[in-house]
């Protein structure tokens, strides 16, 4: 018994000294950390002196503890196995030493029993045969009896070979036991099974070993794929994501009973955080961008970029510049408002905003998907349609109209935007260094739309397409817009004709306009939204102006021209709209270029169009 314990013990202080052996390499480890933090934390700019002079608290409070957490879980897992090991061990031992020494005491018992009932004669037949039969039985599982005495008096073997077997490898196992009426009995029994049972139980052991190991090991496993693994993989789906489809909407759905670490789901937040930037920063133009930084690991700036075919819509704030001084810093607030409405339903209508340029916007269209170039055509008119209507009746924008300020500095000013669009090819690219980029394009043709939308100053009209624009679209839109002009703008010799959307107003500023509409594709088709949303010229007034335009450009070449036969028509346009904008501006080049006022003869080098002096 003393063997076993000693070789028990022996187990143990194994198993001791490797846990010792791994909480010393733990405290090595976290010593060379801190060491390295210190040494970061020397490293650190002068301007950074709390952390200079305070590293290790530093780093406790803005560090992570993500991998104690880890490592103390782990630890956690180790000493619960292994103390389940040994605990496991020694129960099991104990038992089975138990069993035998019970299952002895009661053969000690039967024995005393048998030799009473001889009248405790060693020599009596019966129990001579009692004792050969314990001697044969103990013999075949390795148990010799060496030695039996009963109150003093030797009944069988020699104290000698008692010594001889504590000599050699087989132990002696020595029962000492005592009755009630007085009697002792104590015999030594030859254990030459010991080593096999030894040996059988290092092989339980180790076997418990393996399993204890091995369920040590799954829970570590399971713990580092808990914590590890299926978060990093959450985090590459969001970046496959965002490869595949720059543009698509980064969402993540956590579970409320997800145990997941803190410093993880922090990240995972962070990064869906930083793809809603990047989509916000750079647009539907730098998705090309995304995606090959993404699969390059970098960006190269200095790459040809890529012709496309859009729409390119301008749109600036009026009066930004009266605004800007009453509302000093406010002013951003309206801007963003404007903003707002103009990319929301911009975006409802298939485009896509790209730049945001002080009080400018540059929005794009371009054809996606099943959309045919008709089809965006009319969603970009659209969208400026809606945009005007809506910054009407939008209460935010109203009540920065009526402020007191901004009505006494502009009396019966109004939120309102001057809208250019018109089609052509850009170069769809990353323009700037390595130090800054923007995703945009670059074509006169995104020049021509700014410089449409400074013309609408000109014409007194929220909107102006030009012909190719106008072009685009079917038959049915193209009779709701007007012709107002044809001219060449500066950077370019080719005539451009101009048009625009009458756009109506709501009743509640003396249009035709329901105030409850709702213009928002889940209500009105695109086909739907022409016959609700008409502009608020009737068709004899358009019918008039077309005959205006025909006699002051003379066709083609402008040889038809009869510029009094236009005056008649447009002084009949402005008795029906007295404010309308394209007739004051025509009639007033009309008299300001013919060759005499009475009777409005149009100059000599009149070819069908005029140059737009004005940016």
């Amino acid at each position: 018994r003393s063997g076993r314990a000693a070789r028990a013990g022996a187990r143990a202080a194994r198993i001791i000294r490797v846990l010792n052996l791994v909480q010393r390499l733990k405290r090595i480890h976290a010593e060379r950390t801190t060491t390295d933090h210190e040494h970061l934390g020397v490293m650190r700019t002068n301007d950074d002196e709390s952390f200079r002079h305070h590293p290790k608290s530093h780093l406790v409070e803005d560090g992570t503890d993500m991998g104690s957490k880890l490592d103390a879980r782990i630890s956690r897992y180790f000493v619960y196995c292994v103390g389940t090991m040994l605990i496991v061990a020694i129960v099991l031992s104990a038992a089975l030493e138990r069993s035998y020494a019970t299952q002895v005491r009661g053969d000690i018992r039967n024995m005393a029993a048998i030799f009473d009932g001889v009248g405790r004669d060693p020599d009596a037949e019966l129990w001579r045969e009692y004792l050969s039969l314990f001697k044969e039985q103990k013999e075949k599982i390795g148990n010799e009896l060496l030695f039996l005495e009963v109150d003093g008096t030797r009944i069988f073997g020699d104290e000698t070979r008692i010594k001889d077997f504590r000599a050699s490898p087989p132990a002696v196992l020595t029962f000492n036991l005592d009755f009630a009426d007085g009697s002792n009995w104590v015999m030594h029994l030859a254990d030459e099974d010991a080593a096999h049972r030894d040996l059988i139980g290092n092989i339980v052991f180790t076997t418990s070993v393996i399993v204890v190991l091995g369920s040590m090991t799954w829970l570590m496993s399971s713990s580092v794929r808990r914590d590890v693994v299926v978060p990093m993989e959450g985090l590459m789906d969001i970046i496959q994501s965002i490869r595949k489809d720059p543009m698509k909407p980064i969402t993540t759905k956590l579970d409320e009973k997800s145990t997941r670490v803190e410093e993880v789901v922090q990240v995972e937040q962070a990064l869906v955080q930083l793809g809603a930037l990047l989509q916000m920063g750079l647009g539907e133009a730098g998705a090309k961008i995304i995606r090959t930084s993404l699969k390059d690991n970098g960006l190269d700036v200095n790459v040809a970029g890529k012709i496309v075919q859009a729409i390119f819509g301008f749109c600036d704030i009026r009066n930004f510049t009266d605004c800007t001084e009453v509302l000093q810093a406010d002013v951003v607030k309206l801007v963003n408002n404007v903003g707002s409405i103009v990319h929301d339903v911009t975006i409802e209508n298939h485009g896509a905003p790209n730049k945001n340029i002080g009080d400018a916007f540059l929005l794009v269209w371009k054809p996606k998907g099943s959309l045919t170039v008709r089809q965006i055509a009319e969603s970009a008119l659209r969208s400026y349609v809606s945009i005007i209507i809506e910054m009407t009746r939008d209460t935010v924008l109203l009540k920065w109209a009526a402020r007191h300020d901004i009505q006494e500095r502009m009396p019966g000013y109004k939120v309102r935007l001057g809208c250019g669009l018109h089609y052509g090819w850009a170069i769809e690219c990353a323009i700037g260094s390595h130090h800054k980029i923007d995703a945009s394009y670059l074509s006169p043709h995104v020049n021509l739309s700014s410089r449409l939308e400074a013309a609408t100053k000109q014409y007194g009209v929220p909107i102006l397409l030009s012909g190719e624009m106008h072009g685009l679209m079917s038959d049915e839109v193209r009779t709701l817009c007007r012709l107002i002009d044809r001219v060449t703008v500066k950077g370019s010799n080719a005539p451009m004709y101009l048009y625009t959307y009458d756009v109506p107003s709501l009743q509640r500023f003396g249009g035709q306009i329901s105030d409850e509409i709702h213009l928002g594709l889940d209500k009105l088709s695109l086909y739907d939204y022409w016959k609700r949303v008409r502009p608020y010229t009737s068709e004899k007034f358009r019918l008039t102006w077309q005959m205006a335009m025909h006699s002051y450009l003379g066709g083609a070449d402008g040889q038809q021209a009869d510029w009094k036969q236009a005056k008649l028509y447009l002084n009949k346009c402005l008795q029906v709209h007295p404010d309308d904008g394209p007739s004051l501006a025509v009639l007033a080049y009309l008299e300001a270029n013919c060759v005499d006022k009475s009777t409005m003869q149009k100059p000599s080098n009149w070819v069908g169009y005029r140059p737009l002096t004005e940016k």
